[in-house]
C-alpha cells in the first residue's frame, strides 16, 4: 500500500511538471478594480478629462483579453456600475491572474458585442444612429464610447493593462461619434423665433459626400466605426417642443445639439443648413472647416459649435468652433450626454 501511495505521488509530481506550460498561471487571483471618466476633446491636440463624466447608475462593460495559454483570461464580460462614489461589478466577473492582460471597455453596457458572449481584442459592438432625430437634445441618440489608458507623453492613448499585482485601472472613455451644436441668434429678426426643425443636407456635387447614418460597428480597441448600408444625403433634428432663438446677436447659448457620424477629412461637398423658424425655412451654407478649408470635417469626440444669426428672412452662419465636449450626465436609462 505504501508503494501505491508513493507511485501515486510520483505520478502527480510528473503530471504537474508536464502540464506547467499548458496551464494558465492562476495562483494569484483578484478582482479587477475600475475607475472611469470621459475624455473631453477640444481644439487642436488638447484633450482634457471631464470632472463630471458619469452620473450615478451609469454602467460600462469591461473584459480582459490576451486570451490563450499563460494568461487565464477568457474574455468574460463584467458590467461595472457607478454608484456616485465608485464603480462596482456586483457579479464579480472579471478575475485577474498573475499574468498581465489588456483591459477593454465600452459604453453603453447595453450595446451588443460580437463575437457574442465574450470579448476579444478584435471585438466590436453594434452602433445605431438615426438620420432623423425627434429632439434638439439627442434624447433618441446613443453616445458610444470606448476605453483606453491615460494619455501618453507622445499624445497617444495606449491600451490599459492589469494583473493581480496591479489590480486596478483608470479607464479614459472616448466618444466615437461627433457632436454638433447650434447657437441661433436674433440679428434683426422681427418674428417670434420658434425653431421647429434643423436640417443638414449635402448639395449633391461631385464627389458625393452623403452622411453616414443607420447601423455600424465600433471597434472596442480604438473606436473605429464601420458603416453598413446606403449613406443619406440629409440629417435632420425636429424639436418635440419648439425652441426659441436667442434674443441677441452676441449670445453664446446653445439652442440645439445632437450627434452625427464623423466625416472623412477630405470631404469637399457643400453642406447646407436649413432652419424652420416660425413655419418658414431659411438656408445657408456651412463654412468649410477641414485643415485646408476645402470641405466639412467632423472628427470623433469633438463638439462643432455653429453660431448662426437670423436676419429678416435670411440666415447667416457666423462661425464654427471646436469646443470642449462637456458631459453633464451619462446614465444607464438615458445614455445621451449632449444636452447643453
Amino acid at each position: 500500500m505504501k508503494n501505491l501511495y508513493l507511485m501515486a505521488g510520483i505520478a502527480c509530481i510528473a503530471l504537474a511538471s508536464c502540464s506547467k506550460e499548458d496551464t494558465p498561471s492562476i495562483t494569484a487571483k483578484n478582482e479587477l478594480g475600475v475607475a472611469a471618466t470621459v475624455v473631453q476633446s477640444g481644439p487642436g491636440t488638447r484633450a482634457l478629462v471631464s470632472g463630471t463624466a458619469f452620473g450615478s447608475g451609469s454602467s460600462i462593460n469591461v473584459f480582459m483579453a490576451n486570451i490563450g495559454v499563460g494568461t487565464g483570461y477568457d474574455g468574460t464580460i463584467g458590467t461595472y456600475t457607478y454608484d456616485g462614489t465608485g464603480w462596482n461589478d456586483l457579479a464579480h466577473s472579471v478575475i485577474l491572474t498573475a499574468d498581465a492582460g489588456t483591459v477593454y471597455s465600452y459604453y453603453p453596457s447595453s450595446a451588443t458585442i460580437a463575437p457574442a458572449g465574450k470579448g476579444t481584442a478584435a471585438s466590436t459592438v453594434a452602433v445605431s444612429l438615426p438620420a432623423s432625430e425627434s429632439s434638439f437634445t439627442g434624447a433618441g441618440q446613443t453616445d458610444y464610447m470606448y476605453g483606453t489608458a491615460a494619455k501618453a507623453t507622445d499624445g497617444t492613448y495606449p491600451a490599459p493593462t492589469a494583473s493581480s499585482s496591479t489590480n486596478s485601472v483608470n479607464l479614459y472613455m472616448h466618444h466615437a461619434l461627433s457632436k454638433i451644436s447650434f447657437i441661433i441668434n436674433n440679428w434683426g429678426y422681427a418674428g417670434t423665433g420658434n425653431v421647429s426643425k434643423i436640417k443638414l443636407a449635402t448639395a449633391g456635387t461631385t464627389p458625393p459626400t452623403d452622411f453616414n447614418a443607420g447601423t455600424a460597428t465600433m471597434a472596442i480597441a480604438n473606436g473605429v466605426l464601420t458603416w453598413s448600408g446606403t449613406k443619406v444625403s440629409e440629417l435632420d433634428f425636429t424639436a418635440a417642443t419648439t425652441a426659441l432663438i436667442n434674443t441677441t446677436a452676441s449670445s453664446t447659448t446653445v439652442v440645439a445639439t445632437g450627434l452625427a457620424a464623423p466625416t472623412a477629412s477630405d470631404i469637399s461637398d457643400v453642406v447646407n443648413l436649413t432652419l424652420t423658424i416660425d413655419g418658414k425655412d431659411v438656408t445657408a451654407q456651412l463654412p468649410f472647416n477641414n485643415p485646408a478649408k476645402t470641405g466639412i470635417q467632423w472628427l470623433p469626440g469633438n463638439d462643432y459649435q455653429y453660431t448662426v444669426a437670423v436676419n429678416g428672412n435670411s440666415l447667416v452662419v457666423l462661425s464654427v468652433n471646436v469646443v470642449d465636449w462637456i458631459v453633464n450626465n451619462v446614465n444607464s436609462t438615458n445614455p445621451i450626454n449632449v444636452k447643453p
